[in-house]
């Protein structure tokens, strides 16, 4: 029973604060500044999912985690099972924070409106029904997209976009609209087929959504409501505007449903979700040991070994080495932040987390053909710090830190700073001269780093140690990378550009450092100690 107190009064209650506290201030925040203010063009996507995700992920890891340390997670063949209590903690706060955030973004004014001029004179609302109105289907406006989609590109999304004008009356249609109606087709098709294939199949499509247009009845439905920050909004707006220039961007989407059927089952599952996650955590709680000797000591500041178990709590957190930069390992922290403080400052200006659009890339500085050929030479730089989405910035993190704890402390800062420049211009270089279209990411100086990786291999001059470490490495991101730029799902040109000129600079690097070094250069190939053989220039 004491123990049982223990864990509840340690991990339990506050638990229960942090999720009661984060679902209400989060919510709060995304209504009052992201739905209401609009202070924020955070898309729906990012604000109701990506952004809590986060947030809760980080300040549990921070608050409640180490409270974990109190207990016995040790299984009897020594695995931990720690990151599952985490990871229970994790999905008790963000499974009804996330069906909250839809529930809000659901809810919003209800304005019943006698003709659709009265739309601008009242305050903006959610909801809005019409008791007199006219949609001219003859005036719409067809705007078709394609665009690649998926964890790895593996597939292609069609969309076909039409606005439709909104009139009082019949009479009224050779006047200006007030509102548009928008109305949205989707197909989706692999991306491994040919390219014949998949215009073929793009025109099919077209056509198909034009017929199911023509046998729309577009004059029947339930509601209209006022369409929220997504890239269905941005596609209608910009089908709007490709004909019709300083239009007011009004965008209505039509509704079958009552009204009141909006909410769904949201918050049905709210209840369960958190009420289930709540008994979830206790249970796994209840038959988790303790460790008696820190269960008095964890939280107890004027016990004398407080300040050693403190530190002892905080030992795990080795991560922060991969955003701070330190003495051995200065640079890549530097470049793994700066590419994550741009992919998060274009979610804040409006870009979509899982597939930022080819148009905002480009306006953030993406290596564009034709940009370039008007001389911004500066994107040769800039588009190595953009990424299209979050799985591409994740997975260029991840090659970039692992091969980077060991290269930068062989090769010392001006170098490494160096190569990753050189590599990733040449790679974009190559991505124009091969390409001729839009290229953005880190992955051309980075392979640009295993280029230079594997030059240390083959020349021997980098110690057994880290040559093993350097061709598991490069056995496991080099071929993927390949493999997808094949596959027509990354930016090859960009690949192999920084692959090759790494490599020849790798060995150019080695040849001068020997050349140096004369007789002095240390003897790596018997060597199993790093700072045996660093050369920091």
């Amino acid at each position: 029973m004491k123990n049982l107190t223990y864990k509840l009064k340690s991990i339990f209650f506050p638990l229960l604060l942090f999720c009661f506290s984060f679902i209400g201030v989060y919510s709060a925040f995304n209504w009052l500044f992201i739905i209401r203010l609009k202070l924020l063009p955070i898309k729906e996507d990012a604000a109701n999912f990506f952004l809590p995700t986060i947030l809760a992920g980080v300040l549990l890891y921070f608050f409640i985690n180490p409270r974990l340390e109190i207990l016995i997670l040790q299984t009897e063949n020594g695995k931990s099972r720690r990151f599952f209590y985490f990871l229970v903690m994790l999905i008790t706060v963000l499974a009804p924070t996330t069906i909250a955030q839809d529930w809000i973004s659901a809810s919003g004014r209800q304005i019943n409106l006698h003709s659709i001029e009265e739309i601008n004179s009242q305050p903006e609302g959610k909801y809005y029904t019409l008791k007199n109105y006219y949609i001219d289907k003859s005036k719409a406006i067809f705007y078709p997209t394609a665009a690649v989609g998926g964890k790895y590109n593996e597939n292609i999304g069609f969309n076909a976009y039409y606005v439709i004008p909104i009139y009082p009356t019949i009479a009224d249609t050779n006047k200006e609209c007030s509102a548009w109606l928008g109305k949205q087709y989707s197909h989706r098709i692999s991306n491994s087929g040919s390219e014949q294939n998949k215009v073929d199949s793009f025109s099919a499509f077209i056509t198909a959504s034009q017929e199911k247009f023509a046998a729309e009845d577009v004059q029947k439905f339930t509601y209209l409501s006022r369409i929220g920050n997504t890239n269905d909004a941005d596609e209608y707006k910009k089908a709007l505007e490709s004909e019709r220039k300083n239009t007011k961007l009004t965008i209505l989407v039509a509704s079958h449903e009552p009204l009141q059927a909006r909410y769904g089952e949201k918050p049905f599952w709210f209840c369960i979700t958190l009420s289930g996650g709540i008994l979830l955590v206790f249970l796994t709680l209840l038959f988790a040991g303790v460790k008696k000797k820190l269960a008095n000591v964890i939280y107890d500041k004027s016990y004398p070994g407080y300040a050693t178990v403190r530190k002892k709590r905080y030992s795990e957190f080795e991560w922060y080495t991969f955003f701070i930069p330190s003495k051995t390992f200065f640079v890549t922290p530097i470049l793994v932040d700066l590419n994550i403080l741009i992919f998060i400052a274009m979610i804040f200006s409006g870009s979509d987390i899982i597939s930022i659009r080819i148009d905002d890339l480009i306006k953030w500085g993406a290596n564009d053909a034709m940009s370039i050929h008007n001389g911004e030479w500066w994107r040769l730089i800039t588009g190595m710090f953009l990424h299209g989405g979050f799985i591409h910035l994740t997975n260029n993190i991840c090659a970039l830190v692992f091969v980077g704890v060991i290269l930068e402390p062989f090769l010392g800062r001006a170098t490494y700073t160096s190569l990753y420049l050189i590599t990733g211009i040449i790679a974009s270089i190559t991505s124009l001269w091969l390409n001729a279209g839009v290229s953005i990411g880190a992955s051309g100086a980075i392979m640009g780093f295993y280029g230079v990786s594997l030059a240390l291999i083959v020349t021997r001059f980098i110690s057994p140690d880290s040559r093993r470490l350097l061709l598991i490495l490069i056995a496991i991101f080099v071929p993927t990378s390949l493999l997808m730029g094949f596959l027509g799902r990354a930016d090859n040109a960009g690949h192999i550009g920084g692959l090759v000129s790494g490599l020849v600079l790798g060995l150019t690097y080695v040849r001068y450092m020997k050349i140096k070094n004369g007789s002095a250069q240390p003897d790596v190939r018997n060597s199993n100690n790093q700072r045996d053989h660093s050369i920091n220039i």
